[in-house]
């Protein structure tokens, strides 16, 4: 905002005890005087994600205009290419403002630049919380959150990545931190609405080396929740779909082959996350009362009772508003959140669809994939024929 409205932006910043977030200091006629004053601490950590989305619709709005064949016909060539120099000169101006601004805010304010650029993306695409959606479902979402995230001067994805683990640990209850840091948004985001998003930005970074780097990070991550596998039972298929993204990457890397201990770690890590995934399918892990878990550590109310059913038309039909709705809300009508059963037939589908077809990949050793394939056929394919006759 400040980079959009003043053409000379100080290089001295206000940052005091009282007030976290950046503030450029500003001429004494500047119109944003009044609201750099009146900005609190609460008000504006509530607010960030409403203003980078308006800040997004700019963004958007400055994108090359696509017309039709007609269109481009009818106003000629000649005129198409002036209308296109002078928005190109307005385009490029506006943008190098706002990845200036971009740039301070990432700075300055790094964890709750990331967390409000993971609400806009669910804000605009509600269908992601639904981890039934396909590899074609995927291409239909809209990535310009995570276009503008990356183009970000000085983000890189070693960093947005390592945010996003520890803001999940973070929201988890029951893990271990060495430092707890206050979360100042409460219960806008859940830790597998911010792992899902780690999911997501993994498969659209599509940098190899930059997961063998992050490696050591996501393997002390994944161990940590499938220790205590019990506790963790309604994070692990997350953390399937998460690993199995990150280890797609991770095999393309030229490390990969060559280094043998970083391959069997991560094959060993992947097979046991899949196996609890399977006995979770199977039924074979304790189910009671495991979908009502909190699922922030401050949001200690967070419960379902069951007695609604909502489909991923309903999630997708939420308006669409930062000011109205928030991540968590949206989650929680999503339908492996309110049903045991969806859950559960969502895992077994990516497990079809994502798992089965690349364990040559993922897992590599043949004893290790028999050993799979025969859980998978004990715990879950076996009790569903009997079932059904």
């Amino acid at each position: 905002m400040f980079c959009l409205t003043e053409k000379n932006v100080s290089e001295d910043w206000f940052i005091n005890s009282a007030c976290d977030m950046p503030i450029p200091q500003l001429s004494e006629n500047s119109g944003l005087s009044g609201f750099a004053q009146f900005v609190h601490e609460s008000q504006k950590y509530e607010k960030l994600p409403v203003i980078f989305h308006i800040l997004l619709d700019v963004w958007k709005v400055f994108r090359k205009p696509e017309w039709t064949q007609e269109i481009t016909q009818s106003l000629g060539n000649a005129k198409v290419e002036a209308i296109l120099h002078s928005f190109s000169y307005a385009a490029d101006q506006t943008k190098g403002r706002l990845e200036a601004m971009f740039e301070r805010l990432f700075r300055y304010s790094t964890v709750d630049f990331v967390e409000a650029f993971t609400e806009i993306f669910f804000i605009e695409n509600p269908l992601a919380l639904e981890l039934e959606q396909q590899q074609m479902d995927e291409k239909a979402f809209d990535y310009l959150p995570l276009d503008v995230l990356s183009a970000t001067p000085s983000s890189t994805p070693e960093h947005i990545i390592s945010i996003l683990l520890d803001s999940i640990r973070q929201r988890t209850p029951g893990t271990y931190h060495n430092r707890r840091r206050r979360i100042l948004r409460l219960g806008k985001l859940t830790d597998t609405s911010l792992l899902r998003f780690a999911e997501i930005y993994c498969g659209y970074m599509r940098k190899p080396e930059s997961v063998i780097i992050l490696w050591p990070i996501i393997h002390s991550f994944a161990k940590d929740y499938l220790s205590q596998a019990s506790t963790f039972k309604a994070f692990l298929p997350g953390l399937m779909r998460f690993l199995t993204v990150a280890l797609e990457e991770l095999s393309l890397s030229e490390g990969y082959e060559k280094d043998r201990r970083i391959r069997r770690d991560a094959q060993d890590l992947y097979q046991r996350c899949v196996d609890y995934c399977i006995l979770i399918a199977g039924k074979a892990l304790d189910q009671s009362l495991w979908m009502r878990r909190p699922t922030t550590v401050y949001d200690e109310s967070a419960t379902d009772d069951g007695s609604s059913i909502h489909t991923a038309d309903s999630t997708f039909t939420e308006e669409k508003n930062l000011s109205t709705s928030n991540v968590s809300d949206l989650e929680k009508k999503a339908s492996w959140k309110t049903r045991e059963d969806g859950l559960i037939n969502q895992i077994n589908q990516y497990l079809a669809n994502r798992v089965i077809p690349k364990l040559r990949k993922l897992v590599g050793d043949n004893d290790k994939i028999n050993s799979l394939l025969n859980n998978l056929v004990y715990y879950v394919i076996v009790p569903s024929l009997k079932s059904k006759t």
